[in-house]
């Protein structure tokens, strides 16, 4: 009988790669996918589109912040992960403001994703 659980780099088994592979698609899907354009459930994405022409303050800033907390707050509902941190910060010579997301599950497993949102 051939083991399933086939060890892969990092320590991590066939397994454990594919429920992080699943996470990250939630995540990425979840702050992507413009908040109301998905047909099944209204409430699923985020409203980073809403930004694009914001200005590069503060307060656009904790927005970020805000819509990255709010669109993945159905994965800590259903259980997929425990926490989810976000950090920003402002390149106001190139338009945009970095977020980082980290997202905890189980006691030691971290899964992070970063990208931008362009603003004025």
């Amino acid at each position: 009988m051939i083991d399933q659980r086939l060890t892969l780099a990092g320590g991590l088994t066939w397994q454990e790669q594919d429920a992080v592979d699943s996470r990250f698609n939630n995540i990425f899907l979840s702050l992507t996918v413009k908040r109301g354009s998905f047909f099944f459930n209204p409430n699923f994405g985020s409203r980073l589109h809403l930004l694009l022409r914001a200005k590069c303050t503060a307060g656009t800033e904790a927005k970020v912040v805000d819509y990255c907390t709010e669109a993945l707050q159905w994965l800590i509902d259903a259980g997929r992960i425990k926490n989810v941190a976000v950090s920003t910060s402002r390149d106001a010579t190139a338009g945009r403001i970095l977020y980082t997301v980290t997202v905890t599950w189980g006691v030691s497993s971290q899964l992070t994703y970063s990208s931008f949102v362009g603003v004025v």
